[in-house]
């Protein structure tokens, strides 16, 4: 089963695969179980034999431990923190209570058995064969840099179809659904993930509040004037709350601490997200100037200046209140 072979290529574990067995407790979190099945999976592809997943290994079996910390292995400091161990014993993949041991499922198989995931699917997969497998004997320790890591897939599971529904239908709902599936594993062969802050469209209740106070607040539109555009095909409502903010004016900065202090206590971030929608943003010079154009780039191109602009603003004054508030 398996031998440790010594020389240039030192402590190299060879596994006949039929040897090897997936282990993960009956009582592993879903992520974990996760962790076990794409395991498996891909151990399968690469050698032609898919291994069994057991709570336990049997005797003689070369066993691939998910969720389970190795002797003296360390526990993990951090939510997504990933640790995987590969021995002549045994391979261990644990970690934090967020995706830990499934993160340290796929580092072993990038960097032990060099997979790559091109795009989400199967068809995605890219592997080179083994059989028999090899691994090389040592470890390795994930921690993600950046706190909220996230492609947005823009497509949402759908209910299964009605009983009565066409085979067309059935099958079109089979497929999106797949699709989506297929996603959201890539995104986790990825390692994203991580904790959004919150925050959301800050401004969609700012004309009710504040457009009769404080018109200077809102965006000088196309058509001249400080207040929302009436959208085609949207209702007065609908068009109020995509309004776009004046990010030049110190005032709208402040308004966002005012209305964020009496939270302070427990909310880190405050939020000053722009509105959703392509129209309506402000013309005045003042906000025209923040910008950074680029040879032939028209209006509207490019506005992420000004709103980093605000963004700052708002930090500098939430700082003055509490000290590690983010934006």
């Amino acid at each position: 089963s398996a031998a440790e072979q010594h020389g240039p290529r030192a402590h190299v574990v060879t596994l006949a695969p039929a040897d090897c067995v997936v282990v993960v407790s009956a009582n592993a979190s879903r992520y974990e179980a996760e962790a076990a099945r794409e395991l498996q999976k891909h151990l399968g592809l690469i050698t032609g034999v898919e291994p069994q997943i057991a709570p336990e290994a049997a005797a003689g079996r070369y066993p691939f431990r998910v969720g389970d910390l190795p002797p003296g292995g360390t526990e993990p400091a951090e939510p997504e923190e990933a640790l995987w161990r590969v021995t002549t014993e045994g391979v261990w993949f644990w970690g934090g209570e967020r995706r830990g041991a499934q993160f340290a499922v796929y580092g072993f198989l990038e960097d032990q058995l060099g997979v790559r995931w091109i795009e989400p699917g199967d068809a995605g997969i890219g592997y080179r064969e083994q059989n028999p497998l090899a691994l090389t004997v040592d470890e390795d320790r994930w921690m993600p840099d950046i706190m909220c890591r996230k492609i947005r897939q823009g497509i949402r599971a759908v209910p299964p179809p009605e009983p009565n529904a066409t085979e067309t239908e059935k099958r079109r709902i089979e497929e999106h659904n797949l699709r989506v599936a297929d996603t959201v594993r890539w995104q986790a062969r990825m390692r994203m993930g991580g904790s959004s802050p919150g925050g959301s469209h800050s401004f969609r209740t700012w004309w009710d509040r504040y457009g009769e106070a404080h018109p200077e607040y809102f965006a000088l539109t196309k058509e001249g004037e400080r207040a929302p555009l009436r959208l085609k095909g949207r209702t007065w409502e609908e068009s109020k709350s995509w309004a776009k903010v004046c990010p030049s004016n110190p005032g709208v900065a402040r308004q966002v601490v005012a209305d964020w202090l009496p939270y302070r206590d427990r909310r880190q971030y405050l939020d000053a997200g722009v509105n959703d929608g392509t129209q309506g943003f402000c013309r005045c010079p003042k906000c025209m100037a923040l910008d950074v154009k680029l040879s032939g780039e028209k209006f509207g191109d490019h506005l992420t200046d000004r709103y980093m602009v605000l963004a700052n603003r708002v930090a500098a004054e939430g700082r003055e209140h509490r000290p590690d508030a983010m934006v």
